[in-house]
């Protein structure tokens, strides 16, 4: 235990030295002396409260509801989180809830230890922010790399390097998909699905991630997002499942993936999902990147070789227009 230098000293005579919540100081403070003279080491006190860490699992989730179940600090995505006490425990010894707000492992690390300070007064600031519970809106960061691609239902797409983006999709103005390339960063700028009414489910922008449809399920962890249902036929029309089915065994047997984002290396993300409208459809599965109505596929056996494509319009329109694609081996 690593002691002050008077509660240090207490302990080099031979005496007991001990935590305890001192009365007089009102705050926490080591007691020693002998077992008839336990008195406080600052002040002389004998009267003294017997102090725990008494916070229950119900006060604790309690606390991490109050910031919506994610960390407090409002520049940050992470949802585990860490109880902190804004008034240090280790000197006043209080669980008042009013103290206490739930931090991610990361930020309670740098509130401690970071090279930027933050002040009490920015933690209470971030204790008042009034949130509700929702993993509704989702953030997903994908790290810069050197061979900037992602995967369209297994395989492998790229813009040319004198490009600033790619451009797959886009049947209605909510159901497209499309990428940004800023130097070595990647970004999902623009990617949004319907149900079959043309309801909007899910828009990404730069990102960040808005689930629409209350009646998606969501599952998550850093770097790996997947929204699914178990109402297949909201989101395609059945004769279209049971020709997917046809094609590609244990296609929506259950469930169906509305949207997977997976950030698998430095700048390059798997992209899998349903995207439908007026007859029209994308789908990317684990067997390839199919066209409806067509049911024609791009499939890849050969994970290392990535298609470029040069084109100027999306890669899939209902538009007809010339695709140039030229293959590259990696």
């Amino acid at each position: 235990m690593n002691l002050p230098k008077y509660a240090q000293e207490e302990l080099n005579k031979g005496n007991s030295v001990d935590r305890f919540f001192c009365v007089n100081c009102n705050l926490g403070r080591y007691f020693g002396g002998s077992d008839d003279e336990y008195k406080c080491l600052k002040c002389g006190s004998s009267e003294k409260l017997e102090v725990s860490r008494s916070l229950n699992s119900k006060e604790k989730d309690q606390i991490r509801e109050s910031s919506g179940g994610k960390c407090a600090n409002p520049g940050c995505s992470a949802w585990r989180t860490h109880i902190h006490h804004i008034d240090e425990w280790a000197i006043f010894h209080s669980d008042d809830p009013e103290i206490l707000i739930p931090v991610c492992p990361s930020c309670h690390d740098q509130i401690h230890h970071g090279v930027i300070p933050i002040s009490r007064e920015t933690l209470i600031q971030w204790k008042n922010i009034i949130r509700k519970r929702s993993i509704r809106n989702l953030h997903i960061y994908v790290e810069p790399g050197e061979n900037l691609k992602f995967c369209a239902g297994g395989l492998w797409l790229a813009s040319p390097p004198n490009k600033m983006g790619l451009h797959l999709f886009e049947f209605a103005p909510n159901v497209k998909v499309k990428f940004n390339i800023q130097g070595n960063k990647i970004s999902l700028v623009d990617i949004s699905i319907c149900d079959i009414n043309g309801n909007l489910a899910v828009e990404v922008l730069s990102n960040y991630i808005e689930v629409i449809d209350p009646d998606l399920i969501c599952e998550k962890r850093n770097g790996h997002v997947k929204i699914f249902t178990n109402d297949v036929e909201k989101y395609l029309p059945l004769a279209l499942v049971a020709k997917m089915k046809e094609k590609e065994n244990g296609f929506a047997n259950e469930t169906i993936t509305v949207l997977e984002i997976e950030v698998l290396r430095p700048g390059e993300v798997v992209l899998k999902g349903c995207w439908y409208d007026d007859g029209q459809a994308v789908l990317m599965t684990e067997g390839g990147l199919t066209f409806v109505p067509q049911m024609s596929s791009l499939v890849s056996d050969n994970p290392e070789c990535t298609l470029t494509y040069t084109g100027d319009v999306p890669f899939f329109s209902r538009k007809p227009h010339e695709i140039k694609i030229k293959k590259r081996t990696e």
